[in-house]
C-alpha cells in the first residue's frame, strides 16, 4: 500500500543535516523525554491500521419486450469499511454539562485527555492566565488567554495538546487511521433498443444515495475552485464523534439520467428514400448519420465550512480538533436551508452572481470561551491581574450543528449531438465528414467560488451562497477523416 507522502519538518537546535548525513552532534531528544516535540508536527500510523474492505452486491432483472427493445432494473449496493482517515490525535474529548461527548450545539464545560501519545484519558485543568497577555492593556485592565494542561506529564499528548483554539493552536499529531466507512445504494434501469430500422438507442435512469464519513485521504483539497461541489474535506472535526460527519458523499447527485443514439438516415440508395439514387445523388443525400448524448443530474451535496483561519483561530470548539488544518468545520444552522436560486445583478460594487441558497439561518461558531479580563493592578506596561471583571473563561467552545452535504447544488442539463457523412471515393477508401457539437443547446453549467476563505461556502464569507461563475460552454468541431 502506497499512502501519501506528506512534507512535515522540524527544526532541532543542531539540526540532524542533509539527507544521508550523520546527525551533528548528540540526537536532540535523549529517549523518553518526549517533551523535546513540543510544537512540533508529527505523524503516527496506528499499528493497528486495516486494509479497506470493500463489499458489493446487485440484483438484475432483465426482460426482452421484442425482438429489440428490451428493459433492465436492478439493485446495486456497495459497503466500504476501514476506509482510510486523518485525525490529530491530541485532539481532546469534549465534554458537556452531563459529562458526556458533546454533540453538535452543545456547549462545551470540560475536557478530558484522549487515550493516545500518553493521554491515558485522564482530566484536563483550563489555567485562564497560561496563555499571556492577550491585546494591549491599559491602565484600569489586563486581558489574558488561557491554555490547557492535558495528559500525563511529560508525554508527547502533554507537551502537544495544550492549543485553546483561540490565540494558541496545539501541534498536528497527525495520525493515519483505517476507522471510516461508506454506503451506497442506487436503483437503476434501462431502456434499450437496438437496431430498429437503423436506430440504436438507451436511457438510463439511477436513483441512489452515498453516505460516508471518508472522503479519502487528502480529499478535493483546501477548497474548490470553480467547481460545482463544496468539496470533500478530509478529517473528523470531532474524533470522538464519528458520526458528526456522516452524511451524503460529495460527489453525491440523487438523480442521474443518461441516454445516447445513433440513427442511420433512411435516405440514400437502397434506403427507405432515394432507394434508386444514381451515384452523384447518392454521394450527397446518402449516409448519413446523426447521433447524441443526453446527460442529466440532480446537485451535488454541498458542505458549508467554518473557517475562522489556520491553526490559532480557527478551532471554535477549543478543543484542539484537526477541523483549521482541513476545513473540516461546520458552521451553525438555525434552520432550514432554502433555494432561492436568485440573479442578482451588480450595484454598488458588488459583483453580479446568483444568490443560489439563503444564507440567512446561516452564522459563524463564537469562538471558544478562553479569555478573561481583569483590573490592572500593575502598569500599562508591566500588567498585573487583580479580580476579575465578569466571568473567568473555562476554556469550552462548540461544534457547529450543520449537517454535511446539508444543500443540494443546481442540476447539470446536456446534450451532444453529431451529424456524420461518409463518402466512398474508391473500394476501402472512404471520406468521413463529421460535425460534433458538444453541449449542443449551450445549457448553463454553474459553478462557485474558491475557498477556503471568502467562499461560496464560508459561514464568514460576504458570498456565502454565490454562483459565480460557469463551464462548459458549447463548442462546435469539424472534422474531415479519410480511412484506407
Amino acid at each position: 500500500m502506497n499512502l501519501p507522502y506528506g512534507n512535515f519538518e522540524s527544526n532541532y537546535p543542531v539540526g540532524i543535516g542533509a539527507l544521508g548525513s550523520p546527525w551533528q552532534g548528540a540526537p536532540p531528544c535523549p529517549s523518553p523525554q518526549y517533551s523535546c516535540y513540543a510544537g512540533s508536527r508529527i505523524r503516527v500510523f496506528d499499528q493497528n491500521f486495516r486494509p479497506a474492505l470493500i463489499q458489493q452486491w446487485n440484483l438484475t432483472i432483465q426482460h426482452q419486450i421484442n425482438g429489440n427493445l428490451s428493459l433492465q432494473i436492478g439493485y446495486v449496493g456497495q459497503k466500504g469499511t476501514h476506509l482510510l482517515n486523518f485525525e490529530d490525535i491530541a485532539h481532546r474529548i469534549p465534554l458537556n454539562a452531563q459529562g458526556t461527548v458533546a454533540q453538535a450545539g452543545q456547549q462545551i464545560v470540560s475536557e478530558g485527555a484522549g487515550p493516545f501519545l500518553g493521554g491515558l484519558g485522564g482530566p484536563c485543568t483550563f489555567n485562564p492566565q497560561a496563555g499571556g497577555v492577550f491585546g494591549t492593556p491599559t491602565a484600569g485592565s489586563v486581558t489574558y488567554a488561557g491554555k490547557w494542561n492535558c495528559g500525563t506529564p511529560g508525554s508527547i499528548y502533554n507537551a502537544d495538546s495544550g492549543g485553546n483554539g483561540f490565540n494558541a493552536f496545539g501541534a498536528l499529531a497527525g495520525a493515519n487511521m483505517s476507522n471510516s466507512n461508506q454506503r451506497y445504494d442506487g436503483l437503476q434501469a434501462v431502456l434499450k433498443e437496438h437496431n430498429y430500422h437503423g436506430l440504436d438507442a438507451q436511457l438510463a435512469y439511477t436513483y441512489s444515495k452515498c453516505l460516508s464519513n471518508s472522503p479519502g485521504y487528502f480529499g478535493t483539497g483546501w477548497g474548490s475552485q470553480g467547481a460545482q461541489s463544496s468539496g470533500g474535506q478530509p478529517g473528523w472535526e470531532n474524533i470522538y464523534d464519528p458520526k458528526l460527519d456522516w452524511g451524503p458523499c460529495y460527489y453525491d447527485q440523487t438523480h442521474i439520467v443518461t441516454g445516447y443514439f445513433s440513427y442511420q438516415l433512411p435516405v440514400g440508395r437502397g434506403k427507405e428514400f432515394g432507394k434508386d439514387a444514381n451515384p452523384v445523388v447518392n454521394a450527397i443525400i446518402g449516409n448519413w448519420q446523426i447521433s447524441g448524448i443526453l446527460t442529466l443530474h440532480s446537485g451535488n451535496a454541498l458542505t458549508l465550512n467554518d473557517f475562522g483561519g489556520w491553526g490559532a483561530y480557527g478551532d471554535h470548539s477549543g478543543t484542539n480538533s484537526i477541523g483549521p488544518y482541513t476545513l473540516a468545520n461546520l458552521p451553525n444552522c438555525n434552520g432550514p436551508i432554502d433555494i432561492v436560486n436568485k440573479v442578482v445583478p451588480y450595484s454598488g460594487g458588488v459583483p453580479g452572481h446568483i444568490q443560489w441558497f439563503d444564507p440567512s439561518n446561516i452564522s459563524t461558531v463564537p469562538n471558544a470561551n478562553v479569555l478573561t479580563t481583569y483590573t490592572n493592578v500593575g502598569s500599562v506596561a508591566n500588567p498585573v491581574a487583580g479580580a476579575p471583571i465578569g466571568s473567568v473563561a473555562t476554556g469550552g467552545g462548540s461544534f457547529g450543528t450543520c449537517s454535511v452535504g446539508n444543500i443540494r447544488g443546481p442540476w447539470t442539463k446536456l446534450i451532444d449531438l453529431s451529424l456524420q457523412k461518409e463518402v466512398t471515393v474508391a473500394e476501402h477508401k472512404t471520406l468521413q465528414l463529421r460535425l460534433d457539437a458538444m453541449n449542443a443547446f449551450n445549457n448553463t453549467i454553474w459553478t462557485f467560488s474558491g475557498g477556503p476563505a471568502n467562499g461560496s461556502f464560508d459561514s464568514g464569507s460576504a458570498s456565502l451562497g454565490w454562483i459565480t461563475g460557469s463551464q462548459g460552454a458549447r463548442q462546435l468541431q469539424l472534422a474531415l477523416k479519410f480511412l484506407f
